[in-house]
């Protein structure tokens, strides 16, 4: 097994600035609430759902566009 560090110091949680929403937590049994937010956050451009290059890794994505990247935790 290799550990990969994700960490970069911030909580992105406590970020400072307009208040939104920044993080989700499934329910069972229910839709996932990114497909909307990742709708908002890409409109009007093109959308893939090809890996990504993140520094020297490819990452598995459910879609990507030029500005959002959606992708499951576990693929990091």
């Amino acid at each position: 097994m290799k550990v990969v560090a994700v960490d970069g110091g911030e909580d992105h949680r406590l970020h400072p600035g307009q208040l939104h929403q920044r993080y989700w937590v499934a329910q069972a049994g229910q839709p996932s609430a990114l497909q909307g937010i990742f709708e908002a956050l890409s409109a009007g451009q093109p959308v893939h759902d090809s890996q990504v290059m993140l520094g020297y890794r490819s990452i598995n994505v459910v879609e990507h566009s030029d500005t959002a990247v959606w992708c499951r935790y576990r693929d990091l």
